[in-house]
């Protein structure tokens, strides 16, 4: 229990260590970027209220040194204190309205990853137990298959045949227009209806990833034996071994949200983002950036906590043996007289 609470620490420290340096890098880009920093962060609203209390506070975060100007930084985005848009004026702070864009971009994200894991996961033990059998090469071309088409084109295929053609789910938005109601049920089928599409576009884009994965990653395993050292499940071993790809697919997915959000209309961060970027709103920018960071790393921090803590019959840390095919290839080709 002593090694499992160290080892939570240690990937907590790592965790605080990857959010200051997204807040560094923000920190930095405003600074870095040709002109005066503080023309560069001058609001642009027509009716923006130079005189306001908020805005003569922002403007003399400038006078203050280098390092003091990273600590006020650093600790308003910490506590999600995310200034003003340029574009929304100073009657709302951007923290008042960006928490909504956030949970939305949540339900598409955290149920496109989960549901891509689990059918990869098991796909990938399904096809890497079949080892010499002729229709694992059939198998493994299915999720080949599915990386082939663009995120843009499954959204177009589902769109115009679920949305346009059959009429079953809405086509754009996260609630009808005009939608009023108090009713949790009704309130959830109307977030339910509206996010189908976008979560089954996201699925079929990124699942052919985790299968493949998750494929090797069990091959990676010793085979079938019968010996009670091998009779217990292989499936967290075999998450174990190809963590760090899972890891980083779970990072470069965010992307995928965002393309989705901007294509099916959904507002989430990465719309939000995408409008932000054109119209030149810095702070949105900032914030949209910072909060989609942290929700990789969060994702990727409680997924190596798991796999890691639900390994059977290992100590943490330690790296699982290769199987004895891969032992044996790696031999041969390290001693090429013995083949």
């Amino acid at each position: 229990m002593d090694r499992a609470v160290e080892y939570v620490f240690r990937r907590l420290l790592v965790l605080a260590i990857g959010i200051m340096v997204i807040i560094t890098a923000e920190f930095m880009i405003l600074r870095v970027m040709p002109g005066d920093p503080l023309l560069v962060a001058m609001p642009r609203h027509p009716g923006f209220d130079y005189t306001a209390p908020e805005f003569q506070e922002f403007f003399d975060q400038f006078d203050e040194p280098l390092y003091a100007q990273f600590v006020i930084f650093a600790g308003d985005m910490l506590a999600g204190e995310f200034s003003y848009s340029y574009y929304r004026g100073t009657d709302t702070e951007i923290s008042g309205y960006i928490y909504d864009y956030v949970g939305r971009t949540l339900i598409l994200f955290i149920s496109s990853v989960l549901i891509s894991l689990l059918a990869g996961v098991f796909w990938g033990r399904f096809v890497a137990g079949r080892r010499s059998h002729p229709v694992r090469q059939v198998l493994s071309f299915v999720p080949l298959a599915l990386l082939s088409v663009t995120v843009l084109a499954w959204g177009w295929v589902l769109m115009k045949l679920l949305a346009v053609e059959a009429r079953l789910f809405p086509a754009t938005g996260v609630l009808p227009y005009g939608f009023s109601s108090d009713d949790p049920f009704e309130i959830f089928r109307a977030y339910f209806d509206h996010s189908v599409l976008p979560v089954t576009c996201l699925v079929l884009s990124i699942v052919g990833f985790f299968a493949l994965i998750s494929r090797d990653g069990h091959a990676a395993l010793p085979g079938p034996s019968r010996g009670r050292a091998l009779e217990r499940p292989r499936t967290a071993e075999g998450l174990f071994v190809s963590l760090p790809n899972m890891q980083l697919l779970v990072a470069g997915s965010i992307c995928f949200v965002m393309v989705t959000e901007v294509f099916f209309g959904y507002p989430g961060l990465g719309w939000l983002m995408v409008q932000s970027v054109s119209m030149a709103d810095y702070p949105v920018i900032q914030a949209t950036f910072f909060l989609m960071a942290v929700v990789v790393l969060l994702s990727n921090f409680l997924l190596d906590l798991v796999v890691t803590l639900i390994r059977p019959g290992r100590k943490l840390d330690d790296p699982v043996e290769p199987s004895q095919h891969a032992r044996t290839h790696a031999d041969t080709r390290a001693e090429p007289w013995r083949s």
